[in-house]
């Protein structure tokens, strides 16, 4: 998946040079198919939009699961209460992350996002560390159960074939990056194909290896 997304970003930034900078999708799809350019942008628009909603979904998973263990202690009170049961809605997180995040939307090029994303990257690498902790032992990963059967499921070299296709989708949608090529074409300094094939590496190696450790550290630890 990694190696077809490299490729593909490849191709793409090859397309965008040749099609005139500045370049977009549209720009790309005018040169090679004009014909049909509303469909390509209709089907580009559609596959950001199902990628920012898996993000928006994941957000409210992540800060259920979190808040959970933080905010109930079996009082029915507490747990029913309004602030609770607020901050236990994933409807609450999917609207607040989506305002949270709308002013980033409106930046024009990628160099105005370049703090948002250092501090994403902070914290992504602290997610990254916190698992390699639970699975080296430096931190205990079934802390609070009484029970480690309970924490740990079963860790098995290999999956059946319809277990493994089932969980394709992930693997696709881990390397959707392909709408930003075109801003990194138009923004990169000192543009030529190396240097941007260098940059294509370097992001999905990057990405490939985090994704790797994160994965089996985390499988390591928890299992199934």
């Amino acid at each position: 998946s990694a190696a077809f997304s490299a490729h593909g970003l490849v191709l793409l930034s090859k397309a965008a040079q040749r099609a005139g900078l500045p370049s977009s999708f549209y720009s790309v799809a005018l040169a090679a198919v004009p014909r049909y350019t509303i469909l390509i942008d209709l089907a580009v628009a559609m596959k950001c939009f199902g990628v920012a909603t898996g993000y928006l979904i994941t957000v409210a998973d992540c800060m259920i699961d979190a808040l959970d263990h933080v905010l109930l202690n079996g009082n029915p009170e507490n747990d029913e209460s309004f602030t609770v049961t607020l901050l236990l809605s994933r409807r609450f997180w999917v609207v607040g992350a989506l305002l949270a995040v709308l002013p980033f939307s409106f930046y024009r090029t990628l160099d105005e996002l370049k703090k948002a994303s250092a501090l994403a990257l902070v914290f992504v690498f602290l997610l990254a560390f916190g698992i390699i902790a639970y699975a080296s032992g430096a931190a205990d990963p079934c802390y609070g159960f009484d029970d480690e059967a309970d924490c740990r499921g079963d860790v098995v070299p290999v999956t059946n074939f319809a277990s493994m296709v089932s969980k394709l989708p992930i693997f696709v949608f881990a390397f959707t990056c392909h709408q930003n090529i075109f801003p990194v074409c138009n923004e990169i300094q000192f543009r030529t194909q190396a240097r941007i094939n260098t940059v294509i590496v370097a992001s999905i190696g990057f990405a490939l290896t985090l994704f790797a450790v994160v994965a089996l550290e985390g499988y390591r630890t928890y299992g199934s």
